[in-house]
């Protein structure tokens, strides 16, 4: 089940990065001090995941 999570949340960021890509980089740009070490875990559990 959190697979198909993970997956639907995939698709999502590719639906908005391809829907509004220069709006989310602004917005990248600004919070990326906050959205960094979120990301960097969300990755890592990614990574983990894939093994």
């Amino acid at each position: 089940m959190w697979k198909a999570a993970r997956h639907e949340r995939a698709c999502a960021a590719e639906r908005s990065a391809m829907r509004g890509g220069g709006l989310r980089d602004e917005n990248a740009r600004r919070n990326a001090p906050r959205n960094a070490r979120r990301n960097a875990r969300r990755m890592a559990e990614i990574k983990s995941a894939q093994i």
